[in-house]
């Protein structure tokens, strides 16, 4: 088979192929993360907890036990993935680009204007997560930066469930690939649950919940062909 007759037959493989791109940054935010042993508890990873801290106690849970070189690891963490959102904000948009060309659905012509918009959340967010590594020890008052935090993050983490249920919404009319749109709708309810609750682990899985969303369709733009049937990797 051809290459032009490999990309015809799999239309979204050319922005699959892009997602490879973003397995070095994951690695480097890997190599970055605190030791297991000093997550707080009901989380998975620092990171995530750093950016879901909703008070100055919480953020301390999260930065005490590190030491000097570990919050310095924390700050390399938070500059690598200004890479990382770029790299995934243009693969959900080019991704919801193509997905509407091959469904028709409308909706996804605007849905994929969520993804600069879910960056920019991202940036403000590792903005006051470097403003608090810095200073959390030597500002008097951690409210308005943690205020913040808190909004631009929500904004994020919740801009992406809807854009996921909205990808998920469009594949329910796709013979096999309305299942994976079922799937891609549960981060949003997740979230909202989380949102709501401000239940540690339910703030874990809707995290996670995002992350297995990303894999789940950088997967489908390998298997999916032309015609509306998804192949079994």
């Amino acid at each position: 088979m051809s290459m032009n007759q490999l990309f015809k037959n799999r239309p979204l493989i050319k922005t699959g192929i892009l997602g490879f791109l973003l397995l070095p940054l994951v690695i480097a935010i890997n190599s970055f993360s605190p030791a297991k042993d000093k997550i707080p508890e009901g989380y998975s990873s620092s990171i995530l907890a750093f950016e879901f801290a909703s008070n100055e106690a919480e953020v301390k849970e999260v930065l005490d036990p590190l030491t000097y070189d570990e919050l310095k690891d924390i700050d390399k963490l938070n500059y690598v993935d200004f890479g990382f959102m770029a790299m995934y904000g243009l693969f959900l948009f080019l991704f919801m680009s193509r997905l509407k060309d091959i469904t028709g659905v409308e909706i996804l012509e605007k849905a994929k204007w969520f993804a600069p918009l879910i960056v920019i959340a991202d940036m403000l967010e590792n903005l006051q997560l470097l403003k608090l590594t810095k200073g959390y020890k030597l500002m008097p008052d951690l409210s308005a930066t943690i205020m913040q935090l808190f909004a631009f993050t929500w904004t994020k983490w919740l801009l992406l469930g809807v854009a996921f249920a909205i990808i998920g919404a469009s594949m329910w009319k796709m013979k096999l690939s309305k299942y994976l749109g079922y799937v891609l709708v549960l981060p949003l309810v997740i979230g909202c649950v989380a949102f709501i609750t401000e239940d540690r682990a339910i703030e874990d899985s809707f995290g996670a919940s995002i992350f297995i969303s990303f894999f789940l369709i950088f997967i489908y733009c390998f298997v999916y062909k032309e015609g509306g049937k998804v192949s079994t990797p």
